[in-house]
């Protein structure tokens, strides 16, 4: 069963710079990595370019933290037969989700009247959704 997300970005302040983590870009590529780390200081970095961010998972009806950054680790996609498959998730994946309007789905299975999000691996599986919450209910 697929539950809706809103994807967030929220920045942090690291001490050293390491590659892969994400900052914030612009319109058009909102989200990037950093693919080698420079050779100058951190902070000098983080004046130029800002400090990086992680990705949050929130509940769009409550606001309630459904995913952390260290659980967000699948999407769904299509592979080349056709087939249902996942993936890891990746800035590019980021990029058009929040370029959408930041709407995801997110598997849960449903305990009573809770929610409670599925993990593989300790890693949640995502889908891109309706830009317009309300067509997923």
């Amino acid at each position: 069963m697929w539950y809706p997300g809103v994807l967030e970005m929220r920045s942090y302040k690291p001490l050293t710079l390491e590659k892969g983590m994400l900052f914030t870009g612009n319109e058009y590529n909102p989200v990037w990595a950093l693919l080698k780390v420079p050779n100058i200081p951190a902070e000098e970095f983080f004046e130029e370019n800002g400090y990086p961010v992680e990705p949050y998972i929130f509940d769009p009806i409550n606001g309630e933290e459904l995913v952390q950054p260290h659980q967000i680790g699948w999407i769904l996609d299509i592979d080349d037969e056709g087939e249902e498959c996942v993936r890891d998730v990746t800035a590019k994946d980021l990029c058009s989700i929040i370029l959408e309007g930041g709407s995801v789905e997110i598997e849960i299975e449903e305990i009573g009247r809770d929610v409670e999000v599925l993990f593989d691996e300790g890693k949640a599986v995502i889908k891109f959704s309706p830009d317009d919450i309300s067509q997923v209910f």
